[in-house]
Formats: C-alpha cells, sequence, structure tokens
C-alpha cells in the first residue's frame, strides 16, 4: 500500500485527524492567543544526539543554516534541549500546525479560532483558504516567521476533501491528471498545483517580510509541502515537520535537484512516532532527506496490534491489510495524537545522517519487555513489546548479488527487546530456497570444507544470520579498519540454519564468528559463551500465518547475556542499576545461499545483506548502527 491508498481507506474509517475540531459555519472572530498544551513530567532519563547544526559560534563551512540564522537556536534545542526545552522551542510549531486545520475551511475548521494566532506571535493577514485546495497561514515574531500548510481533509464527502485527495494523488501517488478518480474533473489544474501555491504563498510571504527569516512546517500532506518547498526556496528557510511522507523523490521532481545538493541534512527535520505507518513507509523507502527525530512506544506499551499487522509484511511496503493500516493511520498518524499525547510528552530521539556519508548507519532502539521462549518461533504477542527494527531500517547492504525479488529473500520481521538480564532478538526471514534441504550441500569453490565446525570451515556458510556489537563506540578507527577482536565488547556471532557448535551440521543453531585467524583466542571465547548458555539461539521453519502469504523462509530467535555487553567502564550492561539509557554499536547481516549456478564464485552466497556499513567494509565497528537501550 502506498501513502494515498492509505488515506483513502483511512477516510473511510473515520475523520479523526484533528479531534478538537467542530464543523460550525466559518465567521469572523477576534484574532487570540493560542498558547502550548500542558507539559507532563519527564518519564525517562533525555537521550544523548548528534546534531547537524551549529553547536559552536563558528558553524559549518558548508552549512545550509549559519549560526546567525534566527532559527538556529530552535534547531539547537530540537537537536540537543532537554524536554523543556524542545517544548519551547517546537510549541509555536505545533500551535501553527494545529491551526491550519481548525482556522481555514474544511472540515476541521472551528470558528472560535479564525484568525487565532499563536502566542506571542502576529498572524499574517494574507492567507490561503481557497474552497478546496491548497491552504496555508503565516505568522511573524521578529525576525522569525512560520509558514505553515496544511495536511490532508479526510472528508472526502466535502469539496475540501476531494481537493485535498486529488493533490495527494498527484504529488505522492505517483498518479497522472488522466489517471485521477472522477471527482478531480472538478478542479483545475491549478486549483490542483498544491506545490506551485505553496511556493507562491511562502515567496509572497517573504516579499512581504523581506527582513523575516521562515521556518515552514505542517502534518502529513501539508509536511511533504513544507520540505519540498523548503527545498525550493533554498537556505535559509528551514522545514521543521510533523508525519511528512516521502519526499526524496518528489524534490528531484519538482526542484530539479537531488536532496543531497541541496544543503538539506542542515535545514530539514523530521518529527514523527515510530509506529506512524506514513513514518513507517517514508523511513523504509529512505525518503526523508534530513534529520529525523522520533518518539518512541512508552515503556511497557508495545506495538499497537493494528501496527504490527500494518507494516510487518515485507521491507518497503505496507500491509495489504487495507483496515489494519487505517486504523494504525487513525490512531498514530492523525494530528489529534500528535498535539495531545506525542509532542507535549518527552522530547523524542534524534539521529542525523553524516552529510558526507555513502552508506546507511541507523538507530535503533531497545526497550524492557517479556522474556520470550528462545525456540526459533515468533509466537503470536511474543515480541509485541519490542521494538521493530523495519520500522527504522530496510537491510539495503549488499555485499554479493543484490536482492531484488521480496520472494527470493526478505527481512518480514525485526524485533529488539530485553529484561533484567538478556538482550533478545526476533528475526522472520522470507527465502524461496533453503540450502541443504532444497539443494545439496554443495560446497564453494573458495573453500571446499565451509561445512566443517573448526576455524577452517565458513561458520557463516549457509543460510544464516549474524549479529556484530561493539560497546566502544568512542575508540577511534582509521580508513575503516577496525573488526570486532572477540570479546566482551567486541565481538561477532553466527546462527546458521544448517549447522550448530551444540548439535553438529543437519542441526540449526549458533556457531562462532569471526575473527578465526588470532590463533584461536576469539574463538575459543565464542565456543565458552555458546556452552554455557551466555548466547543462546535457535530458528526454525517460517510460520505461515499471515493470510495469502505463502512465502517460504525460516525465523531465529537470540538470547544475549549482559556478560557480553561490557561496557567502557568496565562492566556489563545492567537494566537494574543503569541511571540513563546506554547507546552501543551493532550491525546485522543475513546470507543466502541457493544453488551454486546464481552464488558467488568464490565464496558462494547469493546474498549478504546488513543493515549498516558500505561493502567490502562493513565489519568495520566505525560503520556499526547504533543501539539505544533505554531504560
Amino acid at each position: 500500500m502506498r501513502w494515498s491508498g492509505l488515506l483513502v481507506a483511512a477516510g473511510v474509517l473515520g475523520r479523526a485527524l484533528c479531534d478538537e475540531a467542530s464543523r460550525e459555519p466559518r465567521k469572523t472572530a477576534v484574532e487570540s492567543p493560542v498558547s502550548a498544551p500542558t507539559v507532563p513530567p519527564l518519564t525517562h532519563p533525555v537521550v544523548p544526539i548528534s546534531s547537524p547544526f551549529n553547536s559552536s559560534p563558528v558553524g559549518h563551512a558548508q552549512s545550509g543554516l549559519s549560526a546567525a540564522s534566527p532559527w538556529a537556536a530552535t534547531l539547537q534545542s530540537i537537536a540537543f534541549a532537554d524536554t523543556a526545552g524542545f517544548h519551547a522551542a517546537v510549541g509555536p510549531l505545533a500551535m501553527a500546525t494545529y491551526l491550519s486545520y481548525t482556522s481555514t475551511s474544511g472540515s476541521y475548521f472551528n470558528a472560535s479560532d479564525t484568525n487565532r494566532t499563536i502566542e506571542g506571535w502576529t498572524r499574517d493577514a494574507v492567507v490561503a483558504d481557497p474552497n478546496g485546495g491548497m491552504r496555508a497561514i503565516a505568522f511573524t515574531q521578529g525576525l522569525r516567521g512560520i509558514i505553515v500548510f496544511r495536511g490532508t481533509d479526510l472528508d472526502t464527502t466535502t469539496r475540501s476533501g476531494q481537493a485535498d485527495s486529488c493533490a495527494d494523488s498527484l504529488l505522492f501517488g505517483g498518479k497522472l491528471p488522466s489517471q485521477l478518480q472522477p471527482q478531480c474533473s472538478a478542479f483545475t489544474a491549478a486549483e490542483l498545483d498544491y506545490y506551485g501555491r505553496a511556493l507562491a504563498f511562502a515567496r509572497a510571504a517573504q516579499d512581504r517580510h523581506p527582513t523575516v527569516t521562515f521556518a515552514l512546517t505542517g502534518h502529513s500532506l501539508g509536511a511533504g509541502l513544507a520540505v519540498v518547498v523548503a527545498a525550493a526556496l533554498g537556505p535559509p528557510s528551514p522545514a521543521i515537520v510533523f508525519s511528512s511522507p516521502a519526499v526524496h523523490d518528489l524534490v528531484v521532481k519538482l526542484v530539479g535537484q537531488p536532496p543531497a545538493s541541496l544543503n538539506m541534512t542542515d535545514r530539514v527535520v523530521y518529527l514523527a512516532n515510530i509506529v506512524d505507518p506514513v513514518y513507517h513507509e517514508a523511513a523504509a523507502l529512505s525518503g526523508l532527506p534530513g534529520s529525523v527525530c522520533t518518539w518512541h512506544v512508552p515503556a511497557g506499551a508495545g506495538t499497537p496490534a493494528a501496527c504490527r499487522l500494518c507494516f510487518a509484511d515485507q521491507p518497503g511496503y505496507l500491509h495489504r491489510n487495507e483496515l489494519e493500516c487505517a486504523k494504525c493511520f487513525q490512531t498514530e498518524h492523525v494530528f489529534s495524537q500528535y498535539f495531545s499525547t506525542s509532542i507535549p510528552g518527552p522530547r523524542p530521539t534524534c539521529a542525523t545522517p553524516d552529510p558526507g556519508a555513502v552508506f546507511p548507519q541507523p538507530t535503533l532502539r531497545a526497550q524492557r519487555g517479556t522474556t520470550p521462549t528462545i525456540d526459533g518461533v515468533l509466537s503470536p504477542a511474543e515480541w509485541d513489546d519490542a521494538y521493530s527494527v523495519l520500522a527504522v531500517v530496510t537491510p539495503t547492504v549488499q555485499q554479493f548479488s543484490p536482492v531484488t525479488d521480496s520472494v527470493d529473500w526478505a527481512l518480514a520481521e525485526a524485533w529488539i527487546k530485553f529484561d533484567a538480564t538478556h538482550l533478545y532478538l526476533g528475526f522472520d526471514i522470507i527465502d524461496d530456497v533453503a540450502y541443504g534441504t532444497d539443494t545439496s550441500s554443495w560446497q564453494p569453490s573458495g573453500n571446499p570444507e565451509a561445512r566443517l565446525l573448526n576455524r577452517t570451515g565458513w561458520p557463516w556458510y549457509g543460510d544464516e544470520m549474524e549479529v556484530l556489537v561493539n560497546t566502544l563506540i568512542d575508540a577511534p578507527c582509521s580508513q575503516h579498519k577496525c573488526p570486532v577482536v572477540g570479546n566482551s565488547s567486541q565481538w561477532q556471532m553466527v546462527l546458521n540454519t544448517i549447522k550448530s557448535r551444540l548439535g553438529g551440521y543437519g542441526v540449526g543453531g549458533l556457531m562462532e564468528g569471526e575473527p578465526r585467524g588470532d590463533n584461536g583466542t576469539a574463538w575459543a571465547t565464542y565456543s565458552r559463551w555458546i556452552a554455557t548458555g551466555t548466547f543462546r539461539g535457535a530458528t526454525a521453519p517460517r510460520l505461515q500465518s499471515r493470510p495469502g502469504d505463502h512465502r517460504h523462509g525460516y525465523q531465529v530467535e537470540w538470547a544475549i547475556d549482559f556478560a557480553a555487553i561490557v561496557l567502557p567502564s568496565g562492566e556489563a550492561f545492567d537494566p537494574e542499576t543503569a541511571t540513563e539509557d546506554v547507546s552501543i554499536g551493532i550491525n546485522l547481516a543475513f546470507g543466502d545461499v541457493d544453488t551454486r549456478a546464481v552464488g558467488d564464485p568464490k565464496y558462494g552466497l547469493r546474498h549478504e545483506t546488513w543493515i549498516s556499513g558500505q561493502k567490502n567494509t562493513r565489519t568495520a565497528t566505525d560503520e556499526f548502527a547504533t543501539l539505544w537501550l533505554l531504560v
């Protein structure tokens, strides 16, 4: 399912985009300020984060936003401040977004909000508020200004909702004008040119206020418009938006340049609920050029069931169950949820891509949950309280032949959580050919003894997955030449479907990982961990649990004792005594062996897919993803 289709399903389910709004007739009201919502107390320590924004008066030589910008302090607060500072920075943008729904014509109009403004800001006299079409409002405060674009009106029985639905299809649904639904013929091409109208509105506001630097904001459709308009305007205009759909390709199409050439990393921030299906799809498509801040699921709450069913189908796609996606959309995407729950709650966790990086390095999270049974079967509800890896990243780093078919190989589910003593990982892997079952146990030319269970063999040869951890994330690494050393701070372990240390060849389970050429020191450590239960792992054939999903594969579960996660302090991670969230480096790899004809000539693998790093150097610790253990 793509975003425009999700809007249609959600519109059928109900109109909840802004619960506070009413349907009163439009009439003039006196100008009055809107204050920020009440902020609940902080419920967990603030996560230290990296930021693209200037952290010193000097700034970046090639930055898209200089320290002199009137929005620099706001962006600094979004990146670095505690929860109170974050609220102060984001509050005016949230208020503007709220008013874009309630003070312009449409299903969410509230007459009492007509001409209302943000506390301490002046509402511009010029408003884009047609009877069906792009809606926008501008606000000013000294040298700062806000331009907000309204999101989608979900009531498609109204002219407002119909126009928005048509524009969504054109902008994000990949539709041509000739492919639009019949109701769209009621609008002119100019009325449905939301981007053109949004850009013209922003430029006119700049002309009226030549000394003001405007930040662009909005939610959903409005967020997408804000980002593309900010890209077109160029520096110093930042965009700080709520739950944007994927915009990378739209920027290329409408602005004519790739986001990397437009300094978007320094001046575009996406704020999103991590289980919001619109954010999930945009992140899976790598469609959010800039910095991303996500609110995670409160500890103990777990991913809502409808959202699990919606985005646990396959990487980069939402589940075909449109009803479940619409339910998830209504509870997690609508702006009333952001305005009443996410925004006034604890600050989100922010992750910033390195502008010079040419490979993915995602930020993952894990929270405390129930203890799963490590039997290789992802039982119903067993991982409901875990974080979804796929909500953040889809494995895309390919060492051998690229994956092009989700029946050939795909990661369907990936979960992380912990309890008082162990880190747990669960994976549902689609694989149409089971090595050693659907094929012979053929050996690669690079090592005819790959099947052996000693250091001469290749423990990772077969259908398998690997977990690599580095707790020394601040240790220097030169030129991506720093593999793990094989101790309780840096290690690599393998779980193979065709062989294991405890069961031998023909029984899937844990195997020792790299390095193997250090006189056996790391190998001996790994062997001891498996023998003593410091590491436990299991694999089983994939459950065909979803209606219509007949893809084959296998499932994998890991349990890792915290004795193997020793922090720079020299102590093992202990959630019972930790007083703040802890970050470690992690990488995940998935190997796929099919027939000799399609395998790598030397190594035999058809696919080897990683979540982080780049080809050939993905095992270097400085190319790992970051995993936050939230306490």
